[in-house]
């Protein structure tokens, strides 16, 4: 009987830490033009069986195991959109939107847009994103966002002391570095002499 009382016992909790491992990626389906909601859009995980339905005003919900996936939008009229290497956490939900833009399929001229570059109130001249697994497999730079960025085109670091960074030619108080949407003012975390923390 104790057996019986132990073996269900542990099942028990190997269902608790299977359940535990479970992520959520969340976000809304807008239209690119005038970020209207897309209704009833369809988000999938690519190459894994697994996607959803957006609601009535767009946004989505897809609960998957911890890892990294590429997820696709698709809707009616308009061109699909594909976001890659999404990296899922158990501590929180993962937000993604979409913004997409209608099929230019019934027009006559060519219509050319430039989606590279997107000025926002963060970077009105440019934007460069890193996740996680980017970090990862940049040898040398073990997690270190500042080693990265020091090996992007057009950053060198500051010659005199302290760990600021020049960006094409532009001085260091004109970057601004942003984590999960909040500013941060420095991204090392050594101190600098004649200054407090790091």
């Amino acid at each position: 009987m104790k057996r019986i009382v132990a073996i269900a016992g542990f099942s028990f909790f190997c269902l608790i830490g299977l359940f535990a491992q479970k992520t959520i990626i969340e976000g809304k389906v807008v239209n690119l033009i005038n970020n209207e909601p897309l209704p009833f859009a369809t988000v999938r995980v690519v190459n894994y069986d697994s996607g959803v339905i957006a609601d009535s005003v767009g946004i989505y919900r897809i609960e998957l195991p911890a890892g990294l996936y590429n997820l696709e939008a698709s809707y009616t009229g308009y061109s699909t959109v594909v976001k890659h290497e999404i990296q899922t956490q158990s501590s929180k939900p993962v937000v993604v939107n979409f913004e997409m833009s209608m099929n230019g399929n019934d027009l006559e001229e060519a219509v050319v847009t430039a989606e590279a570059y997107r000025n926002t109130a963060e970077s009105p001249l440019a934007l460069q994103r890193i996740n996680l697994h980017e970090l990862r497999q940049m040898p040398g730079a073990t997690l270190d966002a500042s080693k990265f960025i020091k090996t992007l085109p057009g950053v060198s670091p500051k010659v005199s002391f302290g760990y600021n960074l020049i960006v094409r030619g532009g001085s260091s108080n004109e970057n601004r570095f942003y984590l999960d949407g909040m500013e941060i003012p420095s991204i090392t975390h050594f101190t600098v002499q004649g200054t407090s923390g790091g």
